[in-house]
Order: structure tokens, then sequence, then C-alpha cells
């Protein structure tokens, strides 16, 4: 008979926090109940409640978690600015896609008055570090002539910002899909890159090609 392994009451927490996660991105808050966090995980409420004290307290963990996640996914700070915008977006992209429950909490108007003021704070601080990161690699980028500089930094922020939430939003609706959706999220890079280019390197790579050099 095989030995059953007792978790660890920090693996515990962490596995009901992420139940929350998953509820809140699949159903929304409305179906976070203690019987439905409990039912996910496999305990009775009471154990649950051996690990938190209540419900308020889980969500507040399910935040902390979620902006450990996020944390995480910045790309290297010395990473080139022309390679640091893109695998930003493309790492969050990826982690939103991945965990609905996070996106829930950063993107959902009713997580505001789900959530106490320390949560919405942390997760606040969050966006605006993002929106801070993203900046800074543009505005690199653009000195460099990596992406164009003819518009104000703040627009081409709110067209990438733009891009990632409406990637966010085409979720495939069957995990068979994860190639295609692989693909797809790889050439809204592209053409993200495309919209972003410099006028001069537009205009090199448009040009045709003149057949009578290559003419004998």
């Amino acid at each position: 008979m095989a030995t059953r392994v007792r978790k660890t009451g920090r693996l515990r927490r962490l596995e009901i926090a992420e139940a929350a996660l998953e509820i809140l991105g699949s159903n929304g808050p409305q179906d976070l109940s203690t019987r439905a966090l409990a039912d996910r995980v496999g305990l009775s409420t009471g154990a649950l409640f051996r690990h938190f004290s209540s419900k308020e307290e889980i969500i507040e963990y399910a935040v902390e978690v979620a902006v450990e996640r996020v944390s995480a996914s910045f790309p290297d700070a010395a990473l080139p600015a022309d390679l640091r915008w893109i695998e930003m977006i493309r790492e969050r992209v990826q982690l939103l896609r991945r965990e609905p429950g996070i996106a829930w909490l950063l993107l959902s108007d009713q997580a505001q008055s789900l959530l106490s003021p320390s949560a919405n704070k942390r997760l606040a601080d969050l966006v605006r570090a993002s929106g801070q990161f993203l900046r800074r690699a543009l505005e690199e980028a653009a000195k460099a002539g990596h992406i164009r500089g003819d518009i104000p930094i703040e627009d081409t922020v709110m067209i990438v910002m733009g891009s990632v939430l409406a990637a966010v939003g085409l979720r495939g609706a069957h995990g068979s899909l994860r190639i295609q959706e692989h693909s797809a999220r790889e050439r809204w890079i592209e053409s993200l890159l495309r919209l972003l280019a410099p006028p001069s390197r537009i205009s090199e790579t448009s040009q045709p090609t003149d057949k009578r050099s290559s003419s004998p």
C-alpha cells in the first residue's frame, strides 16, 4: 500500500491560494465560497481554517502569490532594450493566459471591491512598476533606433499595453489549441514589431527589387 505523504502547512496554504485563483479566473468571485475551496483541495471546511483564519485571509494570500509570480516574470533589466520590452510582454501574456485568476485580479473591475485596501495597493504598485519598466525599455529602444521615435512615448506605451490586454483576452477554448496559441502569440509580436518599426526601416524593407541589377 502506498504511503500517503502529508503536505506541509506551507504547501497547503499555497494549494488553497491557487484554488482561490483558479475559481476567480474560471467562475468569478460569486463562486469563491469556503465550500468550493475546500472541495477543490480535498479538505473539509474545518481543515481549511486550520491554515487560514478567514476567507479574507485566503484572498490576501492569493494576492501575495499573484504578485510574486508576476514580479518573477519581469525580464532581466540588463537585457538590451529592444529585447527587454519584447520579453516582458511575451512573458506577461504567457503568464496571464496560463493563470486567468491572476489576470482577473489585475484586470477585472470587480477585484477592487473584493480586495482589502492593502491588497489593492499591492496590485496597483505592481501595475505601476510594470508600466514604468515597459516605458523605460521602449524609450531606450526608440533612442537606439530599434522602434519608431516619431510618436510620443506615452502613445507607444498605450499601443503596446493595449495589445497585451487584447492578447490576454483571446484565450483558446481547449488545451489542444496551445500550439496554435503559441503560434498566434509570436505572430502578434511580429506584427507589433512591424507597427513600431522606424519609418526608415519600413521603407528599406518595402522597396521593390530592381530586376535590372540582376540581369546578365
